[in-house]
C-alpha cells in the first residue's frame, strides 16, 4: 500500500523546468512571441531587449486526484461474532495503519522538497449497529487512543443492522450533507481535485433497505465511490452493484481491502 503511494508522491515531488511568465533580457529560450516587442525596444536604443524567457524549477501542480478521503463502515451488530469480527477489525486496523503511514510519507517528502505536493490523505472509522458511533472523524494520521478505540468498538458486537444510517455518517463526514440532512456542495482544497471513497463492510441484512439505498445513491450522486463486501452473503454484492462484493471467508478480508485500495491508488497514477 505505501509502495503505491509512494509513486504518487515521487509523481508530485519530482520538479519540472517551466518557462518564465514574462521576457527578460537573458534566458534559456527564444520568446518568440515578444520578437516584435524586442525589436521595437531595440530600435529605441534599449541595449538589452527583452527577447528570451527563463526556465525555473517549480514543483508539478496537477489537478489529478490525489488527495483523498477514505471513510470505512464497519458493522458490529450481534451477528458480526467470532471470525468476523476478528477479521474486521485487524483488516481495519491495517489498512488505516497503511494509510496513515503514508500520510506520513506525504510529510516527510514536502519536508525535503520545501515545497507543499497539495497531496493529502485522510480516513474516518465508523462502526454501527441500530445506531452508528464515529470511532475515529476524519482526519490524517492513527493514534493510539483510536486504535484501543476500534478494537473495542468492532469487538462489541450488539443490536441490528443500521447501513442506512451508516452511509449518512458518510455522508456527513465527507461533508456531502450538513448536520441537519440538508445536501451541500463540497469544496475541492485550493481547487485541486480529491477524491472520495466509502468502503462498508457487513456480513448482510439492513434495518432499512429502502433507506439504505436512498442514502447510497445520494453518495454516488455526490460524486463518492461506495464499495460494499458482504462477508458470507452475497446481499452487499447486490445492493451495492457495481461496487458489491462477496466475500466467503472473512479471513480474506484484509487481501480483499488491500487489492481494493491499490486499485483506488492506481487509477491516480494512470
Amino acid at each position: 500500500m505505501r509502495a503505491v503511494w509512494a509513486r504518487v508522491i515521487v509523481e508530485r515531488a519530482a520538479p519540472r523546468r517551466v518557462a518564465s511568465a514574462r521576457p527578460s533580457a537573458a534566458g534559456d529560450d527564444l520568446a518568440a512571441e515578444s520578437l516584435a516587442q524586442a525589436v521595437a525596444e531595440s530600435l529605441a536604443g534599449v541595449p538589452r531587449p527583452r527577447a528570451f524567457r527563463d526556465r525555473a524549477l517549480r514543483m508539478r501542480r496537477t489537478r489529478r486526484s490525489g488527495s483523498t478521503d477514505y471513510v470505512l463502515l464497519v458493522d458490529r451488530s450481534a451477528s458480526m461474532q467470532g471470525a468476523a469480527a476478528e477479521a474486521a477489525a485487524d483488516a481495519m486496523l491495517i489498512m488505516t495503519e497503511a494509510l496513515a503511514g503514508a500520510a506520513r510519507d506525504v510529510e516527510a517528502a514536502e519536508r525535503a522538497s520545501g515545497a507543499p505536493l497539495e497531496l493529502d490523505i485522510r480516513t474516518a472509522l465508523i462502526v454501527f449497529d441500530s445506531a452508528v458511533d464515529a470511532v475515529k472523524p476524519l482526519s490524517a494520521g492513527l493514534d493510539d487512543q483510536v486504535r484501543r478505540a476500534v478494537h473495542g468498538a468492532i469487538r462489541s458486537p450488539r443490536g441490528s443492522t443500521n447501513d442506512g444510517a451508516a452511509l449518512r455518517a458518510a455522508a456527513l463526514e465527507l461533508g456531502v450533507i450538513a448536520a441537519d440532512g440538508a445536501s451541500t456542495v463540497p469544496r475541492a482544497d485550493g481547487g485541486l481535485a480529491r477524491r472520495r471513497v466509502v468502503i462498508l463492510v457487513s456480513d448482510g441484512g439492513s434495518n432499512d433497505p429502502v433507506a439504505a439505498e436512498h442514502a447510497l445513491r445520494r453518495l454516488r450522486r455526490s460524486g463518492v465511490e461506495v464499495h460494499g463486501i458482504g462477508i458470507g452473503t452475497a446481499d452487499l454484492a447486490d445492493r451495492y452493484a457495481p461496487q458489491g462484493r462477496t466475500l466467503r471467508d472473512a479471513r480474506a478480508l484484509p487481501e480483499m481491502l488491500h487489492g481494493l485500495l491499490l486499485d483506488d491508488v492506481e487509477r491516480t497514477i494512470r
